[in-house]
């Protein structure tokens, strides 16, 4: 059978395949999701990210542009640094 689980917040977590003998949990239910993970179940939008999930993706991206230019002079280089700096912290 198919079920899906959703967070406190209405958010699918989780799609699955379980056999007969599986335990459903309170926040388990049965049939197929509407929608795909990180969706709301009754509205299909998907999950606000967090501060942190910005922030790190922020992260990553400022790493990759400034391992791209690490040997070349750029007039964004020392904003850029600066910006990752403030967010490491």
């Amino acid at each position: 059978m198919n079920i899906y689980t959703l967070d406190n917040e209405g958010y699918i977590v989780s799609i699955k395949s379980v056999g007969k003998n599986y335990i459903m949990n309170s926040n388990d239910f049965e049939g197929e999701a509407p929608f795909k993970n990180n969706c709301h179940y009754i509205t299909g939008l998907e999950k606000p990210k967090t501060q942190e999930q910005l922030n790190q993706e922020e992260i990553n991206e400022l790493n990759e542009w400034l391992d791209l230019r690490r040997n070349i002079e750029h007039p964004d280089k020392a904003s850029k640094q600066a910006r990752l700096l403030e967010l490491l912290g």
